[in-house]
């Protein structure tokens, strides 16, 4: 084994938490070295199924895990990196899999998946985003809804067609939240209630609910059924049964429902994931994790309680605690990294994590009450951190990253921050809703600052060299020693992705790159051919693009495809050590 692929191998050993490394150091011919660097969870998986004969089934946006035991899991084998998917099934032999395109995927008995072509609705519109799928235990039937309306398959997946009555004749039951089985029988909860199928069509289950019944979430596994009323409560049946109220269960507003072996699961907005008993009485907050990341699905399995948790990817409840599953692939979204202070700090779709170990190992030190993937990290001169989220406003450490407390006195709406940066003996956020200041004293006092752009919102913001840089919805700006923001001619247009260093400029403008020198002038470098542009880079001088179907380096007047990444890449942004390339669904690279 190569001395390098060995390190690697040490590395991924060191790593306690969800996600490990798999691929080990490539280099890339004529550019910078390249490594799949140790880093912390962060993995956004979407869906989770289970069937007594298939066992367990976690999908990513680009991938399926397949698991019979829980322990061991092994890729499904997707070649088409470009297609994300939405939504696993699993039956008695049956595997379907939806994706955003509204496009298909089925395979019987383990064998390839066929392609199937988007269902229509009743009114002939291609059904996209399927994010529920139910599978009939005998395989009799296949049930799949995008949240509006409800669409059914009777031939394995090969045709579909729209249950239109009652599910698009009421706008409410068109809002389809949750499907399943009780015995043969399809459950449908939508925001009007819950359906039963009879011999003369659905039917709702009403007896012993309130009048008024607008649910929120719903579950519905192994012939059970949940469904949190506003104002009410949680609520359980069986098949045609008869409601019951679960009288100790977490109070409004309930974000999540789920099932486990020894009895129920619920989460709050903001609050743990309490584990209910068997008769719904008692309830136990779980888990180690920041309560703010709610679960996205959980499944009870015979070799114990799945539950996918937004940006944290795959754990497994043993008894009060969470105990962290590994895939077999390196899934972890980092989205900002910096080095302080001998210790380095993380922000991921997951929240923040620490290391004092060089990166080989990770702490989650997310707080209680954050919840939300982090965009950005901004050491201050006083030893302070700043963190910047997307959703849950600003946060300091005053312990160099060990510890946080939330910073975002004023910020009201505008709590999803893309860029912070010191300014004006101050410090200034680029929000969805344009930039808020503050001075950087011990408490914040945030406030809007027009800064000659008014209220547009924010792409992207940094600053090199006393420069400050901004992408927006209609061009790049720039501004120099605390002067207002003035576009950059020759960058009108919606820019998705900016980078700076040393001056020079790299912009993702309509699709279309161009750089822009330190005398602003813009030169448009050639466009791709059938893949479509992502992000951008600059490493070395060098101009770096991130695109549909890999990465690529600009040289001599052309691109030229990068090897080692086959994924779609989500962005690029430079820390302390140089320059990483974010993938959806394959890892964050490291190029030194």
């Amino acid at each position: 084994m190569p001395e390098g692929a060995k390190r690697m191998s040490d590395m991924k050993k060191s790593i306690v938490f969800i996600v490990v490394a798999l691929i080990v150091a490539v280099g890339i011919a004529a550019g910078p070295a390249s490594s799949w660097a140790a880093m912390p969870p962060g993995a956004d998986l979407v869906d989770l199924a289970w069937s007594k004969e298939q066992g367990a089934a976690v999908l990513s946006r680009f991938e399926l895990f397949r698991s019979t035991d829980g322990k061991d899991w092994l890729p499904a084998g997707f070649a088409d990196r470009a297609v994300e998917l939405t939504a696993v099934g699993l039956g008695k032999a049956l595997t379907v899999v939806a994706t955003k395109t509204g496009m298909l995927l089925v395979s019987v008995d383990g064998g390839a998946f066929q392609e199937v072509k988007a269902p229509k609705d009743p009114f002939g519109r291609t059904v996209e985003g399927i994010r529920t799928i139910a599978v009939h235990p005998k395989d009799e039937e296949i049930l799949a809804t995008s949240g509006q309306g409800l669409i059914r398959s009777r031939d394995k997946g090969l045709t579909w067609e729209a249950i239109a009555d009652p599910f698009w004749t009421n706008p409410k039951a068109r809002e389809v939240i949750a499907v399943g089985y009780a015995g043969s029988d399809p459950v449908i909860v939508t925001r009007n209630g819950a359906w039963r199928q009879s011999k003369g069509g659905f039917e709702p289950i009403t007896r012993g609910l309130p009048e008024s019944v607008t649910p929120t979430v719903a579950s519905v596994f192994d012939g059970k059924i949940l469904m949190a009323l506003p104002g009410e409560g949680i609520f359980r049946a069986t098949k045609d049964s008869k409601w019951s109220k679960l009288k100790g269960a977490p109070g409004d507003p309930i974000a999540f429902l789920g099932f486990a072996r020894d009895g129920y699961l619920a989460a709050r907005v903001a609050s743990p994931l309490h584990l209910g008993d068997p008769k719904g009485s008692e309830w136990t907050p779980v888990g180690q994790y920041s309560s703010g990341f709610i679960p996205r699905k959980s499944v009870s399995t015979s070799f114990g309680d799945l539950i996918v948790l937004r940006g944290k990817g795959l754990v497994r409840l043993d008894g009060e605690n969470f105990d962290p599953i590994a895939l077999p692939a390196d899934l972890s979204s980092v989205n900002t990294r910096i080095v302080s202070q001998g210790v380095q700090l993380a922000g991921t779709q997951g929240g923040i994590f620490f290391s004092s170990s060089a990166g080989q190992a990770w702490e989650d030190v997310t707080p209680e009450d954050l919840g939300s993937a982090v965009n950005v990290l901004l050491p201050l001169e006083d030893g302070r951190i700043l963190l910047g989220s997307d959703g849950a406003g600003v946060w300091v450490s005053d312990d160099n990253g060990r510890t946080w407390r939330d910073w975002s006195r004023r910020l009201g709406t505008s709590n999803t921050i893309k860029g912070l940066v010191r300014y004006k003996e101050g410090v200034l956020a680029g929000t969805e809703n344009g930039f808020m200041w503050t001075e950087a004293g011990p408490e914040p006092n945030w406030n809007s600052l027009d800064g000659g752009l008014g209220r547009r919102s924010v792409i992207a913001l940094m600053e090199d060299a006393g420069v400050y840089w901004l992408a927006t919805q209609d061009g790049v700006y720039r501004a120099v020693n605390g002067q207002d923001f003035a576009p950059v001619p020759g960058t009108q247009g919606r820019v998705n992705s900016l980078a700076v260093v040393g001056g020079k400029a790299a912009a993702l403008v309509n699709c279309q790159v161009v750089t822009i020198d330190k005398n602003l002038k813009v030169t448009k470098l050639t466009p791709f051919g059938s893949c479509i542009a992502t992000a951008v880079g600059i490493s070395g001088g060098t101009v770096y693009a991130g695109t549909s179907d890999g990465y690529y380096r600009y040289d001599d007047g052309k691109w030229v495809r990068e090897p080692g990444i086959t994924y779609p890449v989500a962005r690029i942004y430079r820390d302390t050590d140089g320059m990483r390339v974010v993938t959806r669904g394959g890892g964050t690279r490291y190029l030194k």
